[in-house]
């Protein structure tokens, strides 16, 4: 038996007693089933005393492995279900990474079988309805006009609620009348919820496209209405917006320069620009008339 090192505490639960008898049986080709001893604890061992550990581990590796395919073989060499049905015909499908067989016999029992509802959850179900839940938030839990899926709102299982609705005629008429209701409602507030986002978009795009231009820059609105047109009829990507403001400034720049090039960039004159202080005469009066008429 191994004996702990002096002073090396380890956590309740394992002692040295059982880990000997833990590897006599995992020499013998066991798991760790049946042992009742947590991952932590098992760790925190294996981690005081690395000699036990070093000779476990792969023991443990090793028996894991082999158990996988006792358990498949088993599977494997069923013919029967376990209403002895035959499985040469067998629905196979793949789950978490595992082939399963699922016997089609039983699947089309399954779908004959008319479930229902309690009267509690019955009542339950039409509480719901009636306070604007759809047929696919009580069975999925999905919310009414979308959401992430909710199994809080679930109540009853489908084929239930299918079963119910055939045997009893006016739950049927219920359901259907108030799930139309219901159903619009929630479509509503989906399309609703659509509109709101996309306000909030081009509100937002209005606003970045106005950060682009210059504060003092003449028809900014006309110049936003017209990327937008271009960008709702296709012609312009939104990664394209800020080039396209560029050309529209160096377009307005050029109509309208502020600078002469021909005199060396120098700015230009307006001709409604006073000459004198104390005086009233324009540019323009001078060149149309002159100082001294």
């Amino acid at each position: 038996m191994y004996v702990a090192p002096k002073g090396v505490v380890f956590p309740k639960g394992l002692s040295d007693d059982k880990a000997s008898r833990m590897l006599v049986a995992f020499r013998a080709g066991k798991t760790m089933r049946g042992f009742s001893v947590g991952a932590a604890r098992f760790r925190a061992y294996c981690d005081g005393h690395p000699e036990w550990a070093a000779e476990v581990l792969p023991l443990l590796e090793a028996n894991r492995k082999a158990s996988d395919e006792r358990k498949a073989e088993f599977f494997r060499s069923k013919t029967h279900c376990k209403r002895g049905h035959t499985l040469a015909d067998a629905h196979v499908y793949i789950n978490k990474g595992y082939r399963n067989r699922a016997c089609i016999h039983c699947r089309a029992l399954r779908g004959k079988q008319l479930l229902t509802m309690s009267p509690e959850t019955t009542e339950k179900v039409k509480l719901a309805l009636l306070n604007g839940a759809t047929v696919s938030q009580i069975i999925q839990g999905k919310p009414p006009g979308g959401g992430k899926r909710n199994p809080s709102l679930r109540i009853v299982d489908p084929q239930r609620l299918a079963g119910s609705r055939r045997l009893d005629p006016e739950l049927d008429r219920f359901v259907a009348a108030a799930t139309a209701n219901n159903s619009a409602r929630a479509h509503a507030k989906a399309r609703a919820r659509i509109q709101s986002a996309a306000r909030r978009e081009e509100a937002n795009d209005y606003y970045k496209i106005m950060a682009m231009l210059p504060a003092n820059f003449p028809g900014r609105d006309d110049v936003v209405s017209r990327i937008f047109e271009s960008m709702l009829d296709g012609s312009l990507r939104r990664e394209d917006v800020k080039a396209r403001v560029k050309f529209y400034i160096a377009e307005h720049n050029r109509m309208f320069p502020t600078k002469f090039a021909k005199f060396g960039d120098s700015p230009l004159l307006s001709l409604d620009e006073a000459m004198f202080d104390d005086g009233s005469a324009t540019r323009g009066d001078n060149v149309s008339r002159s100082l001294w008429d």
